[in-house]
């Protein structure tokens, strides 16, 4: 895996969670857990978005952004957060008045 992602920040949508249950899996497996930074995709959102809030569904910031939020399934979430970092990076204003 190591071999794989190299140096690069793991961006997670609950790092804090998904951190513990990917290396969980993967040392389960026999397989070692990366030493890259992980990041959280609601907290830096939050941040962002001026939001009180340290999480935040997917569902929600796609919203907010103008993004189709996806069915809450595993890759849909997991593409609606890559459109979502981007929206971000380009400096994309968030609607928060969305819930």
């Amino acid at each position: 895996i190591q071999a794989k992602i190299g140096d690069k920040i793991i961006i997670a949508s609950n790092s804090d969670f998904d951190e513990r249950m990917v290396c969980y899996g993967l040392v389960k497996n026999g397989l070692d857990a990366p030493d890259n930074l992980w990041t959280c995709l609601q907290k830096l959102y939050c941040k962002y978005s001026g939001q009180k809030a340290s999480k935040i569904k997917t569902e929600k910031m796609a919203r907010q952004l103008g993004i189709e939020p996806g069915t809450h399934r595993a890759l849909t979430d997991a593409e609606a957060q890559a459109k979502i970092l981007k929206a971000m990076a380009k400096g994309v204003i968030p609607d928060t008045s969305v819930e």
